[in-house]
């Protein structure tokens, strides 16, 4: 084989071997998530975009993580303003492509204050209660056939910092309860002398780093990204990462 021809088969070799979709890849998640995901310069992004990072470095693609509320950012995903956004529920991504292993374990509790002593069991223990919930937000069968007959008893709470507000609401008297993860609550308020009461919990859901149907090959990254989180969990890369937060691993 002439010198040229076997460069050039050479080189066609080392391109086919590294990943064919490798590339920046536009991840958007709000920022007031955390520990799922935080403000896009800290020093701690949130745990579902540590790993987006490693589960999909391997496959050669570099992170640009940006902030947007969550509706919002579930309309710029679907539009294909971005390409990817963590951690969504199966019913709340309609129209995106959710890879089969989940980024996130979620449980949504019910937050009063810390004098009230009623306990949620079922849905119908809100009854006449003022509760904040989050528009956009798909809480699970159960619930949202509440949020559905409950009416004016529900705020529907939407923008930046939103749970924070809700959190200080319910603090005021101006809420009887929230309901949030449990994760995400926890987090807000470390470190604080008279948090919020948890007054029970839904069954644990699972959460999807949720794909643009505009992304290129869509169906081959969340591929990878499964290959990808099981490797992660594999090597105990995912409780380290988990760890990093105070968290446990799956």
């Amino acid at each position: 084989m002439p010198a040229k021809s076997f460069l050039l088969a050479a080189l066609l070799c080392l391109l086919a071997a590294l990943p064919a979709s490798a590339g920046k890849l536009r991840l958007v998640a709000p920022d007031y998530w955390c520990p799922f995901s935080c403000q896009q310069n800290s020093p701690q992004l949130g745990f579902t975009i540590d790993i987006a990072r490693a589960a999909l470095g391997h496959a050669g693609y570099r992170l640009d993580y940006r902030n947007l509320n969550y509706a919002r950012a579930l309309q710029e995903t679907r539009r294909g303003q971005y390409d990817a956004i963590p951690a969504v529920l199966p019913a709340e991504g309609r129209g995106l492509i959710l890879p089969q292993e989940p980024i996130s374990r979620n449980r949504y509790c019910v937050y009063t204050a810390p004098l009230q002593r009623w306990h949620y069991r079922t849905p119908a223990d809100l009854d006449g209660h003022r509760i904040g919930l989050i528009r956009g937000y798909d809480y699970g069968p159960a619930l949202e056939a509440w949020r559905n007959r409950a009416g004016a008893s529900v705020e529907q709470h939407a923008g930046d910092q939103v749970v924070p507000r809700m959190l200080d609401k319910v603090r005021l008297g101006r809420l009887d309860a929230l309901i949030e993860d449990e994760n995400l609550v926890d987090w807000l308020q470390r470190g604080q002398p008279r948090p919020l009461r948890k007054a029970g919990c839904e069954a644990p859901s699972w959460g999807y780093l949720a794909i643009s149907p505009h992304y290129p090959d869509a169906q081959r990254l969340a591929q990878q990204f499964d290959e990808g989180m099981r490797r992660l969990r594999r090597g105990g890369e995912l409780a380290r990462i988990m760890a990093r937060y105070g968290l446990k691993g799956w």
